[in-house]
């Protein structure tokens, strides 16, 4: 939703808000709850994206994650929005439902911030860089990044050495351009998903049994969108300083030449 909230025009807004709350209406029948616990998490979804967008402020129409303080922003309007849902669906949950309020909060809150900062941000992205990845580079990379997952999250992994997982991200994000390292981060958080739905992986919980794991892997995932979203950003920011400098100074080389020629 936050994806087609950035990216919709502005006149289109008012019907995206308008479909969000059937689309998980919709998601909620199909899944056995009823149509009314369906409708007050739609609300809440909604009032998710409005906060969200809120908080981008009134340039949020030409919002790029060009710049470090832009990365905060957007992170910080993700996790306020993602706040507010949490609180409103948990307490949704434990009045209508008899949830635990503080487990559906925090797993609400870091999975929907998680997701509305890698998803959202591709909406968003700057423009492109000048330099392109090395394809054997990206290559090599991907190997690592996917032998680290498994070892960290695959069968008998091991969870406490999941900081390898950011020596990966943090070598994506200083080496590569932003698309990829957000990209990648994405597919990371979305394996490790995969991992713990399927109980595949050292993750592995039932839903239905266990709190402890759900809270960890969605803390984790929206972990990576922080630390990507931040350092991808200051990373091209500082390229973008520094290709402005390079420029700068290859124009007054010239002047300077030209003004050498012509006292000459």
């Amino acid at each position: 939703a936050a994806w087609f909230a950035l990216r919709a025009p502005r006149a289109d807004r008012t019907w995206l808000m308008l479909t969000i709350p059937l689309a998980t209406i919709t998601t909620n029948i199909l899944v056995g709850r009823p149509w009314y616990l369906g409708l007050l998490y739609g609300l809440c979804n909604t009032v998710e994206i409005v906060v969200f967008l809120a908080a981008l402020g009134r340039q949020r129409d030409s919002f790029r994650l060009d710049t470090l303080g832009n990365a905060v922003r957007f992170v910080s309007a993700a996790l306020l929005g993602a706040l507010v849902l949490g609180l409103t669906i948990a307490g949704t949950g434990a009045l209508l439902a008899g949830a635990s309020f503080a487990s559906v909060a925090i797993v609400a809150f870091a999975s929907h911030g998680s997701a509305v900062m890698l998803i959202g941000a591709l909406a968003v992205l700057p423009a492109r860089e000048r330099h392109w990845a090395n394809p054997i580079e990206v290559a090599v990379h991907a190997a690592v990044a996917a032998a680290t997952l498994f070892l960290t999250f695959g069968p008998g992994g091991a969870t406490e050495v999941s900081f390898l997982v950011f020596a990966v991200l943090a070598a994506a994000c200083l080496r590569f351009p932003i698309r990829f390292a957000i990209v990648q981060s994405l597919l990371i958080c979305v394996a490790a998903l995969l991992l713990t739905l399927t109980a595949g992986g050292s993750f592995g919980f039932d839903l239905a049994a266990s709190r402890t794991s759900p809270v960890t892997l969605v803390v984790f995932m929206s972990t990576v969108g922080v630390f990507s979203l931040l350092v991808s950003a200051a990373r091209y920011e500082g390229r973008a300083n520094a290709a402005i400098a390079l420029t700068a100074a290859e124009d007054i080389a010239r002047a300077e030449r030209a003004r050498v020629a012509a006292l000459a």
